[in-house]
């Protein structure tokens, strides 16, 4: 508080002190009476330090305006009514300007310059006039006579001090620019011209027309003060030449030599009046073209900027895979990007000015209502799944993101639209569906094929010992009979869980190349005895026979598949549809198949079809359509993974009373294929080689021993892998074969291989698993699969041992 008070005491004390010197100066201008002069300097000063200090510099005005009034030979009376007057101009001035016109101090623009001129010399500086011309009269200083001489000088007076100083020091103390070294220099040597030309102008000893030559001369340096520098070169030059004019005016030369006193004193109230205008009212309109011009750049700048803007994002719009459209309130489409005509099928001419319910399938006509009401509410529409059809009728899946278009004022006017088509992605969602149900159904049939597998070796094992031992005889044979049948449903029984195991794991299967034509003939009269006398079997089987390399059971599979499946959907009548062809696929939009070389099996019947909803089901393990008792539903399950684990892919095309088609495309096989024999070795009986046989499971221990025993081997059972260790340790040369159990408590069968090889590093050895062959291929021992058909385990034991 104690710094603000003296920092006020100064700025109040230099104040008064300018207020002083001004005003002495001014008074020795003095020409009608001794205390009016021509202009009054210190009206300025006061006007402008109480718009910059505000009223706390009032004091310092009335200090000075009464030490000025003191230094004259005015009464006491005369110093407190100048004292009150002169500042009561000042404040109104300022108080006008800063406040109620609300000028900028830098008066640079045109309004702020007449505002400036009425409001700060014109109208207040009326105040301070009449206070002063009153107080003369009143106190005797002049006859009421000259009281209108001496308000006009008084006014006049003020308010030129007002135009000229008060102007310079606002523009000069509001300005924050800094003039540079060469500025400065080149404002030095304007005004050195401007006073050697106002020196010869005055000079008595130079003719008039020279005297008003170069007085003209120095009308052109004003005007380049004013366009270089401004308000503040126009103030500059005002006050320079105002000087000029005084200075004319009291000493008799130049113009004011040829005109009488009181001509002098208007010329000179009248030049600097005007000039002070002038060049301010000139400054501000350079300025305020100045500023319009770089607002025009601005402008330019901006539209430029947008243009740019405009132009990469017209081709980032351009360029998007997605596809990207406005459209106005009522749906119209108003753009349409590349993406959209390369999806839709429709170019920009086509559909821009048509309603975009086009694009989407009637039954879903209702999501362009709800979208647009949430558009108007100002709303986005985020991810919206949709089903878009194309130019050509085929229908695709989108998923698209809705959004309002603002005009200026806020208003929604349209919807931008990016959408994408999300077709491939939907079907992968549903094969990885499909897979994860897949991955649980193996998880379930992997658990429970192992004991399943044990219970029908079991049965297996023991019935083909039973047929063995009992002679083939006519008395015989009907027993032999119901064996054969408990024997072959065992092995369909296997089979089961073999198919099962198949579509779960893809495990490999022994291939070759084969004829899919041969196989089609092969297969179909399997399936001609279940088919109705009213239904139509047509068969195309002609074209190059290519062949493919997969497992000749299983591609008879597939066929009795889809045939069975077929006679069942047409019921009584109807037509039956199969085709072989070589086929090229190459990518288009609508079909996933990769691009390549293929065999073509097609199964079409004109059946009743299917739904959508169970056209996504038909792959899945048990799902049928068929009522309770008519199929396991692993049929087409099973179809899927044999065409899946030999690189192929099956296609359905299906809809409600209008019938199906499978399409099955299996890879074209490559010359150089081998082929894998499954041939195997020719059933023979053993020789008392001495087999150990490893079984945690006692009936399957029993029943594999009393086998190999039967067919003439010497063997010796164990249910612990431990113990088989031991015994092997023991006695590394005594047995010349393994045969082991995968699944098993402590060691599993392929652990006790390495460990039984640790004593005896050449003893061949027979991994069973009721898992499948799948559970531990590994090189140096055969793997069979659980139940074993007594006749491969004879082939397989004499492919290892030596004859």
């Amino acid at each position: 508080m104690r710094a603000e008070r003296s920092d006020t005491l100064l700025w109040n004390g230099i104040v008064a002190v300018a207020y002083l010197a001004t005003g002495v100066l001014s008074l020795r201008l003095a020409d009608l009476h001794p205390s009016v002069t021509l202009v009054w300097v210190p009206s300025g000063v006061a006007t402008a330090a109480l718009y910059l200090g505000g009223r706390r510099l009032v004091p310092g005005v009335a200090l000075g305006a009464f030490l000025v009034s003191a230094s004259g030979e005015a009464p006491l009376a005369f110093w407190v009514v100048t004292a009150v007057g002169n500042p009561l101009g000042a404040i109104a001035a300022a108080f006008l300007l800063k406040h109620v016109l609300t000028i900028r101090p830098q008066l640079d623009r045109v309004r702020d310059v007449l505002a400036f001129v009425l409001a700060g010399a014109v109208v207040p500086t009326t105040l301070s006039a009449a206070c002063g011309t009153g107080g003369m009269v009143l106190l005797g200083m002049a006859p009421t006579r000259d009281a209108a001489g001496i308000f006009e000088r008084w006014w006049l007076g003020d308010a030129v001090g007002v135009v000229a100083v008060g102007a310079l020091i606002l523009t000069w103390a509001s300005h924050s620019t800094r003039f540079r070294a060469t500025q400065l220099a080149e404002m030095v040597a304007i005004f050195a011209l401007a006073a050697l030309c106002f020196g010869v102008a005055t000079d008595p000893a130079r003719s008039p027309s020279t005297s008003a030559l170069f007085g003209a001369a120095l009308v052109p340096l004003a005007l380049w003060m004013t366009f270089r520098y401004g308000p503040r070169g126009a103030t500059a030059a005002t006050c320079a030449a105002g000087a000029a004019i005084l200075y004319g005016v009291a000493t008799q030369s130049g113009v004011f030599a040829t005109t009488t006193p009181e001509g002098a004193v208007f010329l000179a109230w009248a030049y600097v009046s005007m000039t002070a205008v002038s060049l301010l009212l000139l400054a501000a309109t350079v300025a305020e073209a100045d500023r319009r011009a770089v607002d025009v750049h601005r402008a330019l700048d901006a539209v430029e900027r947008s243009i740019s803007i405009n132009a990469e994002l017209a081709a980032l719009v351009d360029s998007s895979n997605d596809l990207v459209f406005a459209t106005d309130l009522d749906t119209t489409i108003r753009s349409w990007n590349p993406a959209a005509e390369r999806t839709t099928g429709y170019a920009a001419e086509e559909i821009v000015g048509r309603s975009v319910a086009e694009l989407i399938p009637p039954e879903e006509n209702a999501v362009v209502g709800s979208v647009l009401e949430s558009v108007l509410a100002g709303e986005r529409v985020d991810a919206l799944d949709v089903v878009g059809v194309r130019k050509d009728g085929s229908t695709f899946q989108a998923q698209i993101s809705v959004g309002p278009i603002l005009d200026d004022a806020g208003n929604v006017v349209g919807a931008s639209n990016v959408a994408r088509d999300v077709t491939d992605h939907v079907r992968l969602k549903e094969r990885l569906a499909q897979a994860e149900k897949l991955e649980a159904v193996g998880t379930l049939a992997g658990g429970i094929a192992h004991d399943f597998n044990n219970l029908l070796w079991v049965i297996l094992g023991n019935t083909e010992r039973a047929v063995m031992k009992l002679p083939d005889t006519e008395e015989n044979r009907p027993t032999r009979n119901v064996l054969q049948d408990v024997v072959a449903a065992a092995v369909r029984a296997k089979e089961l869980v073999e198919r099962i195991l198949s579509f779960t794991r893809a495990q490999p299967r022994e291939s070759q190349i084969v004829s899919l034509r041969e196989i089609v003939e092969e297969s179909l009269p399997l399936v001609l005895p279940t088919m109705p006398p009213g239904i139509e079997l047509h068969v195309d089987l002609a074209g190059t026979d290519d062949g493919v390399l997969a497992d000749p059971g299983q591609l008879r599979q597939v066929v009795t598949n889809l045939c069975g499946n077929a006679i069942t959907a047409l019921g009584e009548s109807g037509e039956l549809h199969v085709a072989v062809r070589p086929i090229e696929v190459e990518k288009t939009a609508t079909e996933d198949v990769p691009p390549g070389f293929y065999v073509l099996l097609e199964v079409r019947d004109t059946g009743r079809g299917m739904d959508a909803a169970t056209r996504k089901r038909i792959f899945e393990p048990f799902f049928t359509t068929k009522h309770p008792g008519g199929g396991t539903g692993l049929g087409l399950a099973t179809v899927h993974r044999i065409v899946a684990s030999r690189g192929g892919v099956i296609r359905v095309d299906s809809a409600e009373d209008a019938g199906s088609t499978f399409r099955v495309f299996l890879p074209r096989a490559d010359v150089s294929a081998v082929r894998v024999d499954g041939a195997a070795s020719e059933s023979a009986a053993g020789g008392g080689e001495s087999l150990l046989v490893v079984d945690d499971e006692e009936h399957v221990l029993a029943t594999l021993g009393g086998l190999l025993s039967d067919l003439g081997y010497d063997v010796t059972e164990c249910r612990e892998p431990e113990q088989a260790v031991a015994l092997i340790e023991a006695e590394p040369e005594r047995f010349q074969l393994l045969i082991t159990d995968q699944a098993m408590p402590g060691l599993t069968g392929r652990q006790l291989i390495e460990r039984a090889r640790e004593h005896a590093p050449d003893i061949p050895a027979i991994l069973v698993s009721g898992f499948g062959p799948a559970a531990a291929e590994v090189a140096g021992f055969r793997c069979l699969q659980k139940p074993v058909h007594v006749d491969e385990l004879a082939r397989t034991i004499r492919a290892i041992l030596p004859s």
